[in-house]
């Protein structure tokens, strides 16, 4: 019987009944104490296997160069960041994307003007 069962034993009032026995209960302790013996030896089995493979040295390795090749891509990063500011590079994009903004207002207040003033010669 497992816990949910036991939980969910209620008498005709909707009140919770007496649902098991003494017997009952200590059978399902006991049951409870098997399954730990249990797991606790495939944990320590599979933790031996684990360690005798190597994985556990290997992953640390990959962790090891990973974390490496991540700090080493941050510095160029910022490297390459810190070049553009100094270079005005960023500074010079920053204005030729404003200058573009600007030409695509014109454009499109041209644009308007001129569809505009065809509409009034059609009429």
């Amino acid at each position: 019987m497992t816990l949910e069962i036991i939980k969910s034993k209620k008498d005709s009032d909707g009140e919770h009944a007496p649902s098991l026995s003494a017997e009952k209960t200590v059978e399902i302790i006991k049951n409870i104490a098997m399954n730990i013996r249990e797991y606790s030896i495939i944990i320590r089995e599979t933790t031996k296997t684990i360690r005798e493979s190597g994985a556990i040295p290997e992953l640390a390795g990959a962790i090891r160069e990973v974390s490496s090749a991540v700090r080493d891509t941050a510095k160029d990063i910022r490297q390459t960041a810190r070049e553009l500011k100094e270079s005005g590079a960023i500074d010079d994009t920053a204005r030729a994307v404003e200058e573009t903004r600007r030409a695509a207002q014109d454009t499109i207040h041209t644009v308007k003007n001129a569809a505009e003033h065809i509409r009034h010669q059609m009429k």
